[in-house]
Parts: structure tokens; C-alpha cells; sequence
């Protein structure tokens, strides 16, 4: 778990047309893929030849605090030059330090702003953004404070920032009992209170003796809609949340849920549940095949790639075994019309932790379909004449699972991939247009002759343009 890490200077990075990598190497490197039982094996991906990736420097991002990188997301338009902004944490995990969260541009990358919490909270273990909590026309951000009070003991937090003044707002959400985590996860879903916003959904998987719950809360009021229960104790249900796009075809949005520690086949196999946006009663649970997989460990909708109006969904167990190996990883993706699993890809060695990020619904080969994006963190990457822990970041087609794309680290100790998040275009009805990618690891020169190497984090912009 990197935690110890501290400034960063990054690069955005512009993505053209059907994106095959043609300025770096190992376009071929990567994850293995397992069709499914309704599935045929993918076709290998397209040469470099039919499509570009572009890299320009972007502005130096400046000095940044432990670990930053360590949850991304879109914040909407806040310094109002039409494009998609972003947001990194650094929550300084286990150490008694500020956690911190920066919003940065997404045009130039200066610091449009950036957010403190108190040492030992944890603020900013997850974020969430563009949703218009104030209603002034301007997306705001969430931020997920885990280990905060609470008015208890670490009942945990979420607090809201102003996409307009960039100021703190008196908007305060806090966890039922003490070392719930609320904030552990976040979430924008769908509209479940029929009031025209969307809503919030925060896990809490320390509730309940760590059975979890997801507590959903209205994105216009605040006020608590429904509460979603793990099933037992040490489930830790919540871990993961995400829109998993409308599965069951009824207009709305439904809710997917991880509970990756809870025992389904086998011990620590994990769960996951897709909940009915209108009645909040689960759709459908799935389970975990590998003992310790943790199944569930982050989950992703994708959006409709067989064109029967229901949405395909991903879920990731990093911590999956693969070929006798330890932690290599995995992603499987399931028909949102029939729940059986469409291909599984895996990652590509020992201790990868291949789907740690994780997210869906951007078109990035062109096709017209939404594809799938996985973070490997700890994936080797050659770096001068050395095999090194380094990350990268691999794009799949959401149709059939065949590889895009194939972004590595080229920094020593990145962890590139750690998370990922989907921008919105601010100009064209929030559509997909591009990536925001963390990597908390990154290590850096000593600032200072004699002292040890400082660890760096680094935010990565990737903007999809049509050829």
C-alpha cells in the first residue's frame, strides 16, 4: 500500500483516434484473456499503424503531499474554459499527517485549488465530483474522510467543496456508529428519488462489525434515501460502488456493490450485488471462484456493447491468483441481460494486482461501443536496463476484451494505475472525453545530496479525439 509518498511533476497526455501506442514500447505486453462461455476468444489488437498517441508537456503540477494520485475523478468545469477538470488525493494513509485533495485544470494543469483535512483522518481515502450539491450551476466535489470522529470514533466522514468559490461548503455527512468508515467509497448514481439529481452512495464497510452497508443520500437535499447491508460480519460490503448502468432495462440507473472479504465459495472469495435502482433490492449477486480473491475489490459499469438496452458490467479482484501465481489480478465482465460472464482478462505476472483501477463507458477505439479500462500498479516495466515495479494502464475493447491499448509506466515506483476515473465533457451533456490516471508511488531525486529518495505522485490526463 504506498502511503509514503510526496511531489510530483506530470505530463497530460492526448490520445487521437483508435489508440494503439506508437511512442513507447511493449504495445504487445499485458493481460491474458479467458473468453466466457458465451464469448469468443478476442482478435489480436490493432497495429500501431491505426492510431496515434500524442504526448505534449503539460504545466509542472508543483510540490503535493503523501501518496497523491491515490483516488482521481472528474470535477465538471471549474475554472469555466470549457474543458473537463480533475481531482487527486493524497490521504496519507497510517501517518500522522494532513491528507490532502488538489483540483487541478484540466486545460494547463496549474492548481485551480486544494483541500486539507486534520493528521491521522485520512481525507481524501475517496473522492467523487461534478455533482451540483449547491445548485449554482457548477459541479461540486466530494471528498471521502474515513477515519474522521465523526462525533464518535472514526465514524468517518464526507465533506463538500464548492466547484464555484473552490471553499469549503457547511454540506456534512457523518457515519451512524463508530468505526464505520464511512467514506471508504463514493459514489455519483443515478436519480433514485425522482427528483430530477443524481444521487450519492457512500460505503461504509466498518459498520456492523465490518458486515458494511452503503448509505444513499439525495444529491439535492442530502437527506438519506436507503441503506443497503452487508450480509455478515467481516464482509466488508461497501468497499466498492459504482453506476452499473441500467441492467434490468427500466430507465434508471442501477447500483453495483462490492464485498470482496465476504465468503462466498471459499473464504475471502467475495461477493458482488447489482441492485434495483427503484426498489433498492438486489437484481442479482455474484461470487467469487478463488479462495483470497477478494472479488468485488472494485467494480465498474460499462454501458451497453450488445445493443439490447441493458448495461454490461466489470468487476475486478486484484488480489487474484492466476496460472500458481500470487496477486496477478483479474477482470471479469458480465451480460447485463443474463449475468453470465462474457471474458475474463488477467494480468501478466506475479503481484501485478491487476485491476486495483478500474473504469468503463468511454469509447476510446472509435467503434461506437463503451470500452474498459484497467490499472495494473505494481506491473514490471523495463526502465533503463532493469525490470521495474512500475504500473501501467490497459485499455480493452468492452465488446470482446481485445486490447487497445497498452500505457506503462516509464518511471520507477509510479504505480501508475493505482485508480482511474472517466472526464465529462462540460460543453456536451457530461460525455465521456477522456481519463484521469493516479499514481501514488512515484519516486523521485532527493532534495537534498545524502538524503533517501523522496516518493513522488503523479495525476495523468488522457483526452480522446476522433482522428
Amino acid at each position: 500500500m504506498p502511503h509514503d509518498c510526496s511531489p510530483f511533476r506530470g505530463s497530460c497526455l492526448l490520445l487521437r483516434g483508435l489508440v494503439s501506442l506508437t511512442l513507447v514500447a511493449n504495445v504487445a505486453a499485458g493481460s491474458t484473456q479467458e473468453p466466457g462461455p458465451e464469448s469468443k476468444a478476442a482478435p489480436a489488437p490493432p497495429p500501431p499503424a491505426d492510431g496515434r498517441l500524442y504526448a505534449t508537456e503539460n504545466a509542472a503540477r508543483g510540490e503535493r503531499t503523501a501518496g497523491f494520485g491515490f483516488d482521481v475523478t472528474g470535477v465538471g468545469d471549474w475554472d469555466r474554459d470549457g474543458i473537463a477538470d480533475a481531482a487527486a488525493s493524497a490521504p496519507a494513509l497510517g501517518e500522522d499527517t494532513p491528507g490532502a485533495v488538489w483540483v487541478l485544470s484540466g486545460k494547463t494543469g496549474r492548481e485551480l485549488a486544494h483541500f486539507f483535512g486534520a493528521p491521522g483522518e485520512e481525507f481524501g481515502y475517496a473522492i467523487a465530483g461534478d455533482l451540483d450539491v449547491d445548485h449554482d450551476g457548477v459541479g461540486d466535489l466530494l471528498v471521502g474522510v474515513r477515519s474522521a470522529a465523526g462525533g464518535g470514533l472514526r465514524r468517518g466522514e464526507v465533506r463538500f467543496f464548492s466547484g464555484r468559490t473552490m471553499a469549503p461548503m457547511k454540506h456534512l455527512l457523518t457515519g451512524e456508529v463508530d468505526h464505520a468508515m464511512f467514506g471508504s467509497a463514493l459514489a455519483i448514481i443515478g436519480d433514485l428519488d425522482d427528483d430530477g439529481i443524481r444521487d450519492i452512495a457512500v460505503g461504509a464497510p466498518g459498520e456492523a462489525r465490518d458486515a458494511g452497508t452503503v448509505r444513499i443520500h439525495s444529491g439535492k437535499t442530502l437527506e438519506p434515501i436507503a441503506v443497503l447491508r452487508g450480509s455478515g460480519p467481516g464482509d466488508r460490503f461497501g468497499s466498492a460502488i459504482a453506476s452499473a448502468g441500467d441492467v434490468n432495462a427500466d430507465g434508471r440507473e442501477d447500483l453495483i456493490v462490492g464485498a470482496p472479504n465476504e465468503r462466498g465459495v471459499h473464504p475471502e472469495s467475495g461477493t458482488v450485488r447489482i441492485f434495483n435502482a427503484r426498489t433498492q433490492r438486489p437484481l442479482r449477486t455474484l461470487y467469487g471462484e478463488l479462495p483470497h480473491e477478494r472479488f468485488g475489490t472494485r467494480v465498474a459499469g460499462i454501458g451497453d456493447v450488445t445493443g439490447d438496452g441493458r448495461s454490461e458490467y466489470a468487476v475486478a479482484s486484484p488480489s487474484a491468483e492466476f496460472g500458481g501465481l500470487a496477486d496477478v489480478g483479474r477482470v471479469q465482465v458480465f451480460d447485463g441481460r443474463s449475468g453470465e460472464r462474457r471474458f475474463i482478462l488477467n494480468g501478466s505476472s506475479a503481484g501485478d494486482f491487476f485491476g486495483r483501477g478500474l473504469a468503463g463507458g468511454i469509447d476510446v477505439n472509435g467503434d461506437g461501443w463503451p470500452d474498459l479500462i484497467v490499472g495494473s500498479p505494481y506491473a514490471t516495466q523495463r526502465i533503463g536496463r532493469t525490470d521495474r515495479r512500475a504500473g501501467a494502464l490497459r485499455c480493452y475493447s468492452g465488446v470482446d476484451g481485445a486490447l487497445i491499448q497498452d500505457i506503462p509506466s516509464r518511471l520507477r515506483g509510479e504505480l501508475l494505475g493505482w485508480n482511474v476515473a472517466v472526464l465529462r465533457d462540460p460543453r456536451d451533456a457530461g460525455s465521456p472525453v477522456g481519463i484521469a490516471i493516479g499514481g501514488p508511488g512515484r519516486r523521485g531525486t532527493p532534495p537534498q545530496a545524502g538524503d533517501p529518495p523522496t516518493r513522488q505522485g503523479s495525476l495523468r490526463l488522457y483526452e480522446r479525439r476522433p482522428e
